[in-house]
């Protein structure tokens, strides 16, 4: 409750590790499950 605010406002934004195409999810699903990133997995839709 407390956070939101500050994301709508712009002030904390996600950090992205990797984008992966839609197709390449299951690649994006092993990088998730090994543990090697830090921050968010972005699946996009292209």
């Amino acid at each position: 409750r407390t956070v939101w605010p500050h994301v709508e406002a712009g002030k904390l934004k996600p950090v992205i590790d990797r984008t992966f195409a839609f197709a390449d999810a299951p690649a994006a699903h092993t990088r998730m499950e090994a543990g090697d990133h830090v921050g968010k997995i972005v699946l996009t839709m292209e």
